[in-house]
């Protein structure tokens, strides 16, 4: 069976059964400790509007590699309107990588967050990384993201 038919079949199954299209072993060293990093970092208000604008977020994982990659894409007019400015990016990245360091830090896994535009990335490299949904309450998001661009217009 060729891999994109795998793919599919992972996919279908995972699916059909409730439950991600990944290892067991990718899910508790990869996937619940993303879970947790992103649950983390949005508790933090000033990423709301960071966290308001993703679009995507996707996991892209190779059997017998310890290299994962984390791809969070960012919506550049969801970026306007909650006047996400480059260094609210930084600060989400930063947040990022610090909560994937604590909660990967026992696994065998290293997983490496790449945060882009969605205008910067190809299809190629989308359709490589499994999506991984977060469920955020988006209207909370860009309600609080309104009042941290109302405070800082303010200062």
């Amino acid at each position: 069976m060729s891999e994109p038919k795998r793919g599919e079949l992972r996919d279908f199954l995972g699916s059909r059964f409730g439950r991600h299209a990944f290892p067991d072993e990718i899910v508790r060293q990869v996937v619940q400790p993303i879970e947790r990093a992103l649950a983390r970092v949005h508790a933090k208000d000033h990423v709301a509007g960071s966290f308001a604008s993703i679009a995507f977020i996707g996991l892209s994982w190779t059997p017998g590699k310890s290299y994962c990659s984390l791809l969070v894409l960012l919506d550049p007019s969801l970026r306007e309107r909650n006047k996400v400015s480059d260094q609210d990016v930084a600060s989400l990245v930063t947040q990022l990588k610090k909560q994937l360091a604590h909660f990967a830090k026992d696994g065998d896994y290293t997983i490496v967050p790449n945060v882009h535009d969605l205008t910067e990335v190809g299809a190629v490299d989308v359709l490589s990384h499994e999506e991984i949904t977060f469920e955020v309450d988006v209207v909370d998001l860009q309600a609080i993201a309104a009042r941290e661009a109302e405070a800082r217009a303010a200062e």
